[in-house]
């Protein structure tokens, strides 16, 4: 988990811009033959925000203007001109110290969004949901805010568990899915908490828009689910979980789950959720470390096999029983494959999951994304990419989540022959991958980092063979290439989400590394992974957020990191840069 994100402080000095000292695109090469060279030019740089935006840009439209929205920390909600960055419109949630974090989800006019109240200790003693109409631009009238609370009886007998507000924090993205039999639809909230304090357990709500606005608030929760029920006793209270086998499985990873067709569903959805670190135990209820395949409802059978799995062991499954899981992924090694060496190479003893406890490696610190096999000429399933901190991309089948194509290793353990690694907690990889396709192939973007300064990171491409008899996952190329400098001297820290831009049929990735000095944003070629432009940043770039590609122009969000250790406190710009070829 995030060992801390808070609300802003108060507004510091304005960032100036610096000038964007862009290389000019390098030649096209017979091995790279693109049809058109895209580039940058910057276009303007918001006034300063107080508080950083963790949701990052979103396009929308309010009294049938397009606008750019930006809701930061702070409780604010600001439109901005696509064009030239002026505010529109803004409007700010009651409360004493409202903290928003999650990014919300636009409902045709209407903007749904997550809210913790906070004190002045960061404490959280309450947490809301609450809609935005954006083409009055306020609080919608007829959705009163939502206090969520829950109670779910222990798998094991034990005392029941509750939704305890000061150990739960929304992190994770809100997401939509339309159902036949309503208007407006469902949306899903989730929770994880905050330097995974204990007690904690990952939760996920399910909410009825349409009956939050004909009954109230009172009806508008329709749904929940911890995904560790095997007790309410997780140790001391306060007591830290981070490298603990034991409740935990938070929901926090910033693009949230994924909604997906279900055709085998009268509701024509699913969502596959990702889930941190704690007690990973089919048998008792407990799923941290595991994608969930989970319907409307919310209720939630792995699908697995019991007998396969008796006597299950957290830090060994059974590969049997994993495999057995219809509708729990839990990530493992393929035949022949070693577990990561870990930092300075402790996990050279350990298994696979032992290894993620000991360094606080959630797989749910990155969220999934599904792939068709099918239209790629493989077998008759969609695929799910899965990225773990320990640096690999798991490929499985998504219909049946226990079926392991491959994984592939992108990245090594921090310091693992050798050096320092300054957070041996934040792994290679959190981020949801970005799909490009190209010349009929599809090709998965997943941004890398590392905390050492002996290996280089930054944006790596695979592509997924189907041509055997299983899908297997082939790195492609990686941006910066090998020996340059940039990608020893940047992507120290967790960079921000690629977004993928066609640009007259040809995929551009453009991704923001917040760990470079100053922060620079990549603009690469995806056909064959040049880097066309380095763009020095007016701000600070912005972890897990991705750049927003809208009508001809990039929106990238930027967050100063302030603050001893630093924490993304703000203040905040919002950068744009049009996109041009050459």
């Amino acid at each position: 988990m995030s060992r801390r994100t808070s609300a802003a402080v108060p507004a510091l000095l304005a960032l100036a811009w610096l000038p964007a000292a862009c290389q000019p695109p390098p030649a096209r090469s017979a091995a790279s033959p693109a049809a058109v060279d895209a580039v940058l030019a910057p276009l303007f740089v918001t006034a300063s925000r107080p508080a950083c935006t963790f949701a990052g840009p979103m396009a929308v439209t309010s009294r049938g203007e397009p606008e750019i929205l930006l809701a930061t920390a702070d409780g604010t909600f600001s439109a901005v001109d696509p064009r030239t960055g002026a505010t529109v419109w803004s409007a700010t949630l009651p409360g004493l110290i409202p903290n928003l974090v999650a990014p919300p989800v636009v409902v045709g006019h209407r903007l749904v969004f997550a809210w913790q109240e906070v004190l002045p200790d960061w404490t959280r003693t309450a947490h809301h949901l609450g809609v935005l109409d954006l083409d009055a631009r306020g609080l919608d009238p007829q959705f009163a805010p939502v206090t969520l609370a829950a109670q779910v009886p222990a798998a094991d007998g034990g005392a029941p568990i509750d939704f305890v507000p000061a150990h739960a924090f929304s992190r994770a993205a809100l997401v939509h899915a339309n159902v036949p039999d309503r208007v407006l639809g469902l949306v899903y909230a989730g929770f994880g908490n905050v330097r995974d304090l204990q007690p904690w357990h990952g939760w996920l709500f399910e909410v009825d828009l349409d009956a939050w606005q004909a009954q109230g608030p009172v009806a508008a929760v329709t749904a929940s689910m911890a995904t560790t029920a095997a007790t309410a006793d997780c140790g001391p209270e306060n007591g830290d979980g981070a490298k603990q086998m034991a409740c935990g499985g938070g929901i926090w990873a910033a693009a949230g789950p994924a909604v997906i067709a279900d055709p085998d569903s009268s509701d024509g959805f699913a969502l596959l959720v990702p889930t941190g670190n704690g007690l990973l135990d089919p048998t008792r209820a407990s799923f941290a470390n595991s994608v969930l395949r989970v319907g409307r409802g919310l209720g939630f059978d792995p699908g697995c096999d019991g007998a396969l799995c008796a006597g299950f062991d957290p830090a060994a499954p059974g590969d049997a029983c994993a495999a057995s899981c219809r509708r729990l992924f839990i990530p493992r090694l393929p035949p022949g494959q070693l577990a990561p060496a870990g930092p300075g190479g402790d996990c050279a003893d350990a298994t696979l999951l032992a290894c993620y406890a000991k360094h606080d490696w959630d797989l749910g610190a990155s969220s999934p994304v599904v792939v068709d096999l099918r239209a790629a000429g493989g077998p008759p399933a969609r695929g799910l990419l899965q990225p773990g901190k320990d640096g690999a991309l798991y490929l499985a089948d998504a219909d049946e989540l226990g079926t392991l194509f491959d994984r592939a290793p992108l990245m090594p353990s921090c310091a693992e022959d050798g050096g320092t690694c300054t957070a041996t907690w934040a792994g290679t990889i959190v981020t949801r991958p970005a799909l490009a396709s190209l010349d009929g192939e599809t090709l998965a973007l997943v941004p890398t980092f590392i905390s050492d300064d002996l290996h280089p990171a930054g944006l790596r491409a695979v592509t997924i063979d189907v041509t055997g008899a299983a899908p297997v996952l082939r790195p492609r190329w990686q941006a910066p290439p090998a020996g340059d400098p940039a990608g020893l001297s940047g992507f120290r820290t967790a960079p921000g989400g690629v977004t993928v831009v066609d640009v007259d049929g040809e995929p551009f990735a453009a991704l923001a590394d917040p760990g470079a000095s100053p922060a620079m944003l990549y603009w690469v070629r995806v056909r064959d992974g040049a880097v066309l432009q380095r763009v020095p940043l007016a701000g600070g770039g912005q972890r897990y957020a991705a750049p927003l590609a809208q009508d001809g122009i990039l929106y990238v969000p930027s967050c100063a990191r302030t603050g001893t250790p630093t924490f993304d406190e703000g203040p905040s710009v919002l950068e744009a840069f049009t996109i041009g070829t050459r």
